[in-house]
Parts: C-alpha cells; structure tokens; sequence
C-alpha cells in the first residue's frame, strides 16, 4: 500500500489546484495514477478545499459533445484520472507516465487513506442495503475508518436538483470531509458537480459501480482482470446494448473523427517567498 503522509504534511506537500496535463478529444486528465490522485483528494479533504473527482472513462467521451452539463462537470473538476486503459495508453503515447485510475482503483486506497488521516466519509449511492454493505466493507480494509452516514439518491432523480442539492447539505452536515459516490454515469458526475456547490468543505469522488461491487463480492472481478479490461468485457456481455454502443462511439470518435490527444506543459510553480 501506498505511503500517505500524516494531514499536515499532505496539505503542505499538495500542490495549487492541478491544472490539466493532458487534453484527450474535450476532455482532460490532471492526475497521472491512483497514487497521486488518492493523495491530492485526500489532500484537499484535510485542508477543507473541497472539489470532485472524476475518472474519465471512454463512455464520458462519446457523451460530452451532446452533454453540456457532463462537460462542465468534466471540466470543473479538481481530479481527473484516466478511467479506462486505452486512454492511460494514449496518454503514454502523448508523453506522460499515465495509468489506468478508475473508480475501482480508487475506492479501496481512498478508504485506506481516508482511515490513516482521519478523514471522515460519507457514501452515496441508490441502495441503502449495498451502501451498509459496502460501509462494512470498507471498514474491514481500512479498520480506521469513520463512515459517518449514507445516502440514497433513487434512480430517476434529477442528480442536479434540489434533492440532490439538499442530500450534499446532509453530507456536510454530518461532518463528513470526502464523499464517494456510486451512482450510475453521468449521474455521480453531475450530482458531484451539483453536490460540490452546496458542500464547499467536502471533497465528492465518483466511484462508479464499484461501491456496489463491493457489497456484493460475486460481482467483483480481481483488481490484476478488471485492470486488463475484463471487466468491461463482462458488463458488455449482461448489457451489450448499454455498454457496447458508447464504447463504439469513443472509438469511432478517437480512430476516424480527428479525436485529439495534447500534452499540456505543467505550470511554473510558485515563486519562493522572498525569491
């Protein structure tokens, strides 16, 4: 497991906020791998900055020149990781060190290191049984760890709205400082972007499906298959029609559409006081 350091030395070592280092098509990437996007959130959660993190993933692409709101979601948030294989692969080829980072590579390190810093957590999702579940879970990693509430935001709900909006207030209400969210996609990403407006204080990372993974271990694939790419062979076999298609699209769109891949030159950092 990673080394996380101790709050203060994470908030001190933590960098301004990241500036996008990669542009692949209309999106961005800012954070090169799990470890360095795990210690960032938790970085920002112990210095109350709050934002959202979001691993961008091949569906998020073939949905965002439709999708103004996902977009800006896309957009705005403090974290990107690179989601899915084949874009860590296009990232390397752009020139960085980029690896696969999704929602199921972040949910356990999170926790863990929520647990070394004392972060508290909250968890949202569509079901209270799998969130308990996956609370129990999670608590059995990373024995530290404070789950301090769950939510319910119910399939169908407008994740913009005001319910949504009153459920991040209830987040931060309840001391909470990193909220993971497994909600379906654009769901978590536009309840996080929402969610990030009414509950400054407290960092929402979009998980996926892996908290519900989580609560139900026949589900789950080991992480060396899932990061193969496996796993998105298995939800294509239950879902052809859902999975397939956007796959389709994002590789129509990267092969054949003048799909872009830039490399953005890291800023200067901050001058030394009295330098």
């Amino acid at each position: 497991m990673p080394f996380v350091p101790p709050p203060a030395e994470t908030a001190r070592r933590a960098a301004p906020r990241v500036h996008a280092r990669l542009r692949i098509g209309g999106a961005r990437i800012n954070a090169l791998d799990a470890d360095e996007a795990v210690c960032r959130i938790l970085a920002d959660a112990v210095a109350d900055r709050g934002g959202t993190a979001i691993p961008l993933t091949l569906d998020h692409l073939a949905r965002i020149p439709g999708d103004p709101a996902l977009a800006a979601a896309l957009e705005g948030a403090s974290h990107v990781t690179a989601g899915a294989s084949a874009l860590a692969r296009l990232g390397r080829r752009a020139g960085l060190p980029v690896s696969r980072a999704g929602g199921g590579d972040l949910l356990l390190p999170l926790a863990r290191a929520a647990g070394m810093t004392r972060v508290p957590v909250h968890l949202v999702g569509e079901r209270a049984d799998r969130l308990e579940a996956a609370a129990d879970r999670l608590v059995e990693t990373a024995p530290r760890l404070a789950v301090v509430g769950i939510a319910v935001l119910a399939p169908g709900a407008d994740p913009a709205g005001e319910e949504a909006r009153a459920l991040a207030r209830r987040v931060e209400a309840s001391r909470a400082r990193l909220c993971l969210i497994g909600l379906a996609s654009p769901a978590q990403e536009l309840f996080a972007a929402a969610a990030a407006q009414e509950a400054p204080g407290v960092v929402f990372a979009c998980t996926g499906r892996a908290l519900e993974r989580l609560a139900s271990p026949g589900a789950r694939l080991p992480g060396r298959l899932a990061r193969t790419g496996l796993d998105r062979l298995r939800r294509i076999v239950a879902d052809p029609l859902g999975s397939a298609l956007p796959l389709v699209h994002a590789a129509a769109c990267m092969v054949g559409l003048g799909f872009s891949v830039e490399m953005v030159a890291p800023l200067a950092p901050p001058p030394a006081p009295g330098g």
